[in-house]
């Protein structure tokens, strides 16, 4: 439905009746609209009134029938148990999901079975805006530190699926957090690149090397035993000082290997850089809130906690990383049945996770392929002098053109203003040279358009549309 005003010259005043974006908002202006017209006793058909407000009579006499009879249809009383259903979702959750993960919360939590588009359309009504991932390089513009020969081999080379707590990514993010987020506290943490859980992490106010270490220190007093003993293990990093520093480096022996990515490259690292970029927009508007780093360190475990234990992820077959370790472990389904079939005749979780990380795979290949093609084609092109200068000569012209175009609308707007300013001068002149008897007559501000002293306001509404 179109957002539009539309005026009305009803007693003293001009109501100014807007259009709701909700159906029933809408239908309820329209129905005050025409009760005040039939107390003023105007003349309003419901069609004109309809057609006035942008709205399908068919849509109006159903909201009407509906409020009459009391009654509601039953896609509105499911659209009303799956409005209940989402605020639940999103009170337990520090942030608020998109779509796809709320399709799925909805039925592992609730056996409710309902469409995306579904879902997303009573979002919208409820005004919920989902919390989307930044699509920003995370090295782009980084100050580079160090000489490139003192970093370490690149040994995962975004390789991340090789089984469980064989690759470890690590790295180090900054959040800006107080009222005028003017100060800074940093995270440092340790992800299982197959299963995607956090496996240690800590947040202090200096992002030096004993951050690294102290989130290395949890990771090992709760995971230690998870690790193959019989395999070597990987924990891969990016070319920051604290993963060069001798003290970092010694902490790797036996079969802890430490990898690196190369200089600048943000996808030897991405899911890392992922999960950072999902808890910024998950729950970065809250740290202005914060005052201490303690307070920040609070919200940041209760996060994770929730990443690792109640949010599904669509490359781990719709399950929790915990769920989906436990699952590679053990080799036990988390149900015996989805939706009444038993498991044993569907496809295999690892053939789901499978196909959709060959799938990622792939889209990732052909984003690499696009951007080498972009990269040639830009240092392949052309740059003389006379060239470059061409295309700016272009570009200026498109802007002139474009802001004499809106010159010139301005101008025409003007001039209806200056003439309505004449006209208004000259009503307020005729109005002080009335009698007392028919300036009360006047007040009703009804039938203002058939006197010529007062017409202007007919045309009122082209200056302020």
């Amino acid at each position: 439905m179109r957002h539009k005003k539309n005026y009305a010259w009803l007693t003293g005043e001009i109501y100014a009746f807007e259009s709701e974006p909700e159906t029933v908002e809408s239908a309820r202006v329209i129905d005050n609209f025409l009760c005040t017209c039939r107390n003023q006793e105007i003349k309003m058909t419901i069609k004109a009134a309809c057609r006035l407000f942008s709205m399908p009579r068919a849509t109006y006499y159903a909201w009407k029938n509906r409020l009459v009879n009391g009654a509601l249809t039953q896609r509105e009383k499911e659209d009303r148990a799956l409005r209940e259903l989402i605020l639940k979702i999103v009170q337990s959750l520090t942030y608020i999901p998109g779509k796809r993960p709320m399709t799925d919360l909805l039925l592992k939590r609730f056996g409710f079975v309902v469409s995306r588009e579904r879902v997303a359309r009573v979002m919208k009504e409820l005004g919920l805006e989902a919390s989307s991932t930044r699509r920003k390089d995370a090295y782009k513009g980084q100050l580079m530190n160090l000489h490139f020969c003192c970093a370490v081999t690149n040994y995962v080379k975004q390789d991340f699926y090789i089984g469980c707590r064989s690759i470890v990514l690590t790295d180090i993010t900054y959040i800006p957090y107080g009222l005028q987020k003017e100060n800074f506290a940093y995270l440092c943490t340790y992800i299982d690149a197959f299963t995607k859980e956090v496996l240690g992490w800590a947040v202090q106010s200096h992002m030096t090397e004993e951050l690294a270490r102290e989130a290395w220190d949890k990771m090992m007093n709760k995971h230690e035993q998870e690790f193959p003993k019989n395999a070597q293990v990987y924990f891969h990093s990016d070319q920051g000082c604290q993963y060069l520093s001798e003290g970092y480096k010694s902490l790797f022996s036996g079969n802890y290997i430490q990898s690196m990515s190369r200089r600048g490259n943000s996808w030897d690292n991405s899911p890392q850089e992922s999960f950072f970029g999902r808890m910024k927009n998950r729950i970065g508007s809250h740290f202005q809130m914060f005052k201490t780093v303690e307070q920040v360190r609070k919200a940041i475990e209760i996060y994770i906690q929730e990443a690792n234990t109640k949010v599904p992820q669509d490359v781990l077959g719709g399950l929790t990383p915990q769920l989906f370790y436990q699952y590679r472990m053990t080799g036990v389904y988390p149900k015996e049945q989805y939706f009444e079939i038993p498991a044993a005749e569907l496809y295999s979780l690892e053939e789901v996770i499978e196909e959709n990380r060959r799938r990622a795979q792939k889209a990732a290949a052909i984003r690499s392929a696009k951007r080498k093609d972009y990269s040639q084609a830009g240092n392949n092109e052309k740059r003389d002098a006379l060239s470059v200068v061409r295309k700016d000569i272009i570009k200026l012209y498109r802007r002139i053109r474009q802001l004499k175009r809106q010159a010139s609308d301005l101008k025409i707007l003007i001039e209806k203003a200056e003439a309505l300013m004449e006209q208004a001068l000259q009503a307020e002149k005729y109005l002080l040279e009335c009698k007392e008897k028919l300036l009360e007559e006047f007040n009703e501000c009804i039938g203002w358009d058939q006197i010529p002293q007062l017409s202007y306001v007919a045309r009122f509404h082209e200056v302020f549309r």
